[in-house]
């Protein structure tokens, strides 16, 4: 298997707040791999404790002014008229 060290992340998980400040350092071939601390994996974005605060936050600024736009169309005394 041949790696690429520029394709390639390093993280580390722990529930431990003293273990999540740790960061290891893994190189390929002499080429030091990057450090992520919160990696996307098929779209979920992970962070280092786990408790997943970077993803909510990604959802929340992607929804929230369609959101917004929902609640004005769907209100029927105020905002843009169904027509």
């Amino acid at each position: 298997m041949k790696l690429n060290a520029a394709k390639c992340e390093v993280t580390f998980f722990s529930k431990s707040t003293g273990e999540a400040k740790w960061f290891p350092s893994i190189a390929i071939r002499g080429t030091p791999l990057t450090y992520n601390k919160t990696p996307t994996f098929l779209g979920i974005v992970f962070d280092r404790t786990l408790s997943f605060g970077p993803q909510v936050e990604a959802v929340r600024k992607k929804v929230g002014g369609k959101c917004n736009l929902l609640a004005v169309v769907a209100s029927k005394e105020w905002g843009w008229k169904r027509e």
